[in-house]
């Protein structure tokens, strides 16, 4: 097994886990804070942080491997289990 350390300044943790810029926001993904949300409370999450034209869609997740390989800048795809909770990290496409 192979195993790495990295010394984390303060908040490079946290940055590193959200992916946000300086400011907290985080409008591009993916969002690890909706893993193991339900759907609904990440739809929401993501809601208040990308811009109102982006549509924001559910898989459930045997579905991932039929979906549509088209990237669409404009849409998150939230891929939830047979109990709604969130199931990989969120993120535009």
């Amino acid at each position: 097994a192979c195993m790495w350390f990295y010394d984390f300044e303060d908040g490079d943790l946290n940055q590193l886990l959200r992916g946000s810029n300086s400011q907290g926001n985080n409008s591009q993904g993916p969002w690890p804070e909706c893993l193991w949300m339900t759907g609904d409370e990440c739809a929401r999450f993501i809601r208040k942080q990308v811009p109102k034209d982006v549509e924001i869609e559910f898989m459930h997740k045997h579905a991932v491997d039929e979906m549509i390989s088209t990237f669409d800048f404009n849409r998150v795809i939230i891929v939830v289990n047979d109990f709604d909770a969130v199931q990989e990290a969120p993120a535009r496409g």
